[in-house]
């Protein structure tokens, strides 16, 4: 069970001005942010959407369309700031913003753990440049707060494959907050020891952190639910360290722990990690057993029908969430797609097969999965009697252009259009600046 581990994680800090990932800053509000952060006492609500209307008829606020949120010009954004110092206000109304983007993301981040995650994470990712400039804040004026919404954002970070930027948020958060509750730093140094192993597969640093948080609460007259949740990742660290009866103990452990805690995402997480032991060992019953009191997560030993039915649940919720990448252990976009078509072609429906191997070979592609791609490919050469696969590239090749599809090839001149072209294909679904075409 042993995996080698990858190159060491880069560093990375977190930082109020990062992009999101198509490369654009989004700083949208909408009117319950206008009135926390900028509206005077005393006006309502009536008024404060009264006072929005007319800037945006005099184009001072830009109004993104129907229901979506405001945006302000940069220029203005920065002839306001001007004015906020000038008045003395400035500290005064970034405080304000801060606190309002915490409330609203610690609120969302909660609900990500007790229902349907979509619509929280919708409204996670809508602020997400707001919550940046937040954190960034706090760190300044209330480190504390600013370690629990960086905690709290961590199925955000993990699920959006974010998951440097969550670390690096994480380490300046508890190195800002020194006199952080226990708790709380236990629970940090889980989201950083979680994020470290499924960003670098690197198990063992994963269990530093992991064992300092541990450390951090032992002793507690009632064992808090983190505790429970820390000795259950332990023992996945376990796993792939290649100390299996230390993992099977561990996630026993912290399995008997969450049991004070029925029905939470933590009482999940615990039956998850103690049945993925027990499978390592090699008790397939009682894994199942343990996967099955989760959810319905289990995968039936030869029961094709109720396999596909997991693997196609599973795929519903991952194209939900929009999580292309969420570390090695629970797999991407092209593994899911891979492995729905393995079912279906095991039940001779090979149509279905390879309508998602045709999706999923191009993602795996661009993700520079290597080995899904092949695998893909191989299957597809079976999949293709019943949907013809087209399959194109576009590439430079020893000072031309070298265009392959369906088996046929030709050479053409560089011309810069084909950078550009390259450039628009080669990001998919991504907006893709002007700059950045300039710039091919």
């Amino acid at each position: 069970m042993r995996r080698s581990t990858r190159a060491q994680r880069p560093a990375h800090r977190g930082g109020a001005a990062a992009p999101a990932a198509d490369g654009r800053v989004r700083r949208w509000f909408d009117l319950a942010a206008i009135k926390e952060v900028c509206a005077s006492d005393g006006q309502t609500a009536a008024k404060v959407a009264d006072l929005t209307a007319r800037l945006v008829e005099k184009s001072l606020l830009l109004k993104q369309g129907g229901s979506r949120p405001y945006q302000l010009l940069e220029t203005i954004r920065q002839y306001a700031t001007e004015q906020l110092v000038v008045g003395g206000e400035l500290d005064a109304i970034r405080e304000r913003h801060a606190r309002f983007y915490l409330g609203v993301a610690l609120q969302a981040s909660a609900a990500t753990l007790t229902g349907p995650e979509r619509a929280h994470l919708e409204v996670l990712r809508g602020i997400e440049d707001n919550t940046r400039v937040a954190l960034e804040y706090l760190l300044g004026i209330d480190p504390r707060s600013a370690l629990e919404l960086a905690a709290s954002l961590n199925i955000f970070w993990w699920t959006q494959g974010k998951l440097r930027e969550g670390i690096g948020w994480l380490e300046r958060a508890r190195e800002a907050a020194v006199d952080a509750p226990a708790e709380l730093r236990a629970t940090s140094l889980f989201c950083e020891g979680f994020l470290v192993a499924h960003d670098t597969d690197d198990w063992h640093a994963a269990a530093k952190l992991i064992d300092v948080g541990l450390d951090a609460i032992i002793g507690a007259s009632k064992p808090p639910l983190i505790l429970a949740i820390l000795h259950c990742l332990r023992g996945e660290c376990d796993v792939f360290n290649g100390d299996l009866t230390s993992a099977v103990v561990r996630t026993q452990t912290g399995l008997e722990i969450s049991s004070l805690y029925p029905g939470t995402w933590g009482r999940a997480f615990c039956l998850w990690n103690a049945a993925y032991a027990r499978l390592a060992v090699g008790d397939e019953d009682a894994a199942i057993a343990l996967f099955m009191e989760m959810h319905d997560l289990a995968s039936a030993r030869g029961a094709l029908d109720t396999s596909s039915a997991f693997w196609e649940r599973a795929l519903h919720l991952r194209r939900e969430l929009g999580a292309l990448r969420i570390g090695h252990v629970h797999g991407t976009m092209p593994t899911a797609l891979l492995a729905v078509a393995r079912v279906a072609d095991k039940q001779g429906d090979l149509a279905t097969a390879s309508k998602l191997l045709r999706e999923g070979l191009p993602i795996a592609e661009e993700m520079r999965e290597v080995a899904t791609a092949q695998q893909m490919t191989e299957l597809l050469r079976k999949t293709s009697q019943v949907e013809p696969t087209q399959r194109a590239t576009l590439r430079p090749e020893d000072g031309v252009w070298r265009i392959d599809f369906n088996g046929t090839n030709v050479h053409v001149p560089d011309l810069k259009g084909l950078w550009h072209l390259r450039e628009l294909v080669s990001r998919p679904r991504e907006f893709v600046p002007a700059l950045a075409l300039i710039g091919a």
